[in-house]
């Protein structure tokens, strides 16, 4: 009879017992509210790593053009876009079904993108990385989800306590 192995709260990681996802924390909150006695007379609120929503970030050309350049590449036969950014959609669209953005990518993310990162973790860290260990996911809560799915016993018999949203 084999040796079923199954994560419980016995064998688990007592830090993970402690974790705290918090969106909104007792900080946020009430600068949100608006009625603080901080010591300045503006929150940039950067939290929740939307720049543009806050109001705190003025647009950028160079990443518009490029956004531009991937979802409409008829775009880049225009004169007015720079070789740069040309060679750059030329780069990702390339890595993806049909040269569009819209097509399905591998199951970890576009692999331009993933070199894209090892290249920077490895020249930022100094340490070896590979593009085929990186799984890029749509935002933190789904990277959490993801990590709580293969945390998660499947033993009908035996239901998993997390709860995932």
């Amino acid at each position: 009879m084999g040796h079923n192995k199954t994560l419980t709260i016995e064998n688990l990681n007592p830090r993970i017992l402690d974790v705290e996802y918090l969106v909104r924390n007792p900080i946020t909150i009430h600068a949100y509210e608006g009625n603080h006695n901080f010591p300045f007379d503006r929150v940039i609120r950067t939290n929740i790593d939307d720049f543009y929503a806050s109001g705190n970030q003025i647009s950028i050309t160079y990443i518009r053009q490029f956004v531009a350049g991937c979802t409409y590449p008829e775009l880049m036969e225009s004169p007015n876009f720079p070789l740069d950014i040309k060679q750059k959609v030329e780069r990702l669209l390339s890595a993806c079904g049909g040269k569009n953005l819209g097509s399905y990518s591998e199951t970890q993310g576009i692999v331009t993108v993933r070199e894209d990162i090892a290249s920077y973790i490895q020249q930022r860290d100094d340490y070896p990385s590979d593009a085929n260990n990186i799984y890029l996911c749509n935002g933190a809560t789904d990277g959490i989800n993801t990590i709580l799915l293969l945390l998660m016993n499947n033993n009908p018999n035996k239901p998993s306590g997390i709860v995932s949203a």
